[in-house]
């Protein structure tokens, strides 16, 4: 059996959340049955929480310290000897990628690759881009969960209002959210999904009996896809789960975690398929408050949303990626 391995780093970070984790996750889980799948990650301080879910998916992972890095990984790779590698990083470079692709023996596929020398990649995808001006570029590589997105049907009425702000919610932006939410008042059933390493009983303790009784506070729920499509309104990060709200055709507010998301939203202003509200820890509660009300209260302009969204996302990224890595082990 052949095997792809994947280098990637995600968790507990100031610059890096779980999405890379995630991402690579998806693919892995499809081509398990076919492949051996390996994983290698840093061994640094804040990555643990995404080695555990790595492991809870039961994936074969191995650290690597960052100390003598280079041959370190040279050394895994001989050991491993993968047929495909999958690189999923914040950053990269030119010395890493000459490892990775072992002179160009080994096929290298990277995601969110913008820097010049992506040539030493093989497949450089880059999907969250407003504008693809090159192959492998575009929301049409964007990898989000299976789902039959082109089945959702746009509701006037808005039943249910979806939050969430990644695995690591840096700014704790669900905290800030369920602050305007009881300052509006709302009847409409709201679901709020954290991480697990997220503390649901601190966010119950804060707000004591006052806490809204329409919200719901879900740990990592199995329907996560579902609770997305089931949804009118959404109140997202600018990380994938925007993107699946946007495929799923779902209105969406945005407060971006890190810069880097807040440059990548506002370059996706000019398709009008969501409102970007800036950095979270900057959205004044009123502004958020206005915008959800106004959303709430305008079929007319959620609709106009659906159909923006839904032309620039249609869900089927994983595939697209799957084809191009089978078809290259299989040539």
């Amino acid at each position: 059996m052949k095997t792809i391995l994947f280098r990637v780093d995600g968790g507990i970070h100031q610059d890096i959340g779980t999405g890379h984790i995630a991402r690579s996750i998806l693919l892995a889980n499809r081509l398990k049955e076919r492949y051996k799948i390996e994983f290698i990650s840093l061994n640094e301080d804040g990555f643990e929480y995404g080695h555990e879910k790595i492991k809870n998916a039961g994936f074969s992972l191995k650290l690597i310290a960052s100390i003598e890095y280079l041959n370190n990984l040279k050394s895994l790779i001989r050991e491993i000897s993968p047929s495909f590698i999958i690189c999923d990083l914040y950053q990269y470079n030119d010395k890493e990628l000459y490892v990775l692709r072992a002179e160009k023996k080994i096929p290298l596929l990277t995601f969110d690759h913008f820097e010049d020398h992506k040539n030493l990649s093989k497949y450089p995808i880059n999907a969250v881009v407003a504008e693809a001006n090159n192959y492998f570029e575009g929301l049409n590589y964007i990898i989000l969960p299976e789902f039959n997105y082109q089945s959702i049907l746009f509701s006037i009425e808005v039943k249910q209002i979806f939050v969430c702000f990644g695995g690591f919610d840096f700014l704790d932006l669900t905290f800030r959210t369920i602050k305007s939410l009881l300052k509006v008042n709302l009847t409409i059933n709201v679901v709020i999904v954290v991480g697990s390493i997220y503390d649901k009983q601190k966010i119950y303790n804060k707000f004591g009996t006052n806490f809204p009784k329409n919200v719901s506070i879900l740990s990592q729920p199995k329907d996560f896809n579902s609770l997305i499509a089931e949804s009118q309104v959404a109140i997202v990060s600018g990380g994938l789960t925007l993107f699946q709200c946007l495929a799923a055709g779902v209105a969406s507010i945005v407060m971006c975690q890190y810069e880097h998301q807040l440059i990548t939203m506002k370059d996706f202003e000019r398709y009008q398929a969501f409102f970007n509200l800036g950095i979270g820890n900057n959205v004044l509660i009123s502004k958020l408050e206005e915008k959800l009300f106004s959303l709430i209260d305008d079929a007319e302009s959620r609709a106009v949303l659906f159909n923006n969204a839904r032309g620039i996302v249609d869900g089927l990224g994983l595939d697209r990626c799957l084809r191009l890595i089978e078809d290259e082990i299989e040539e």
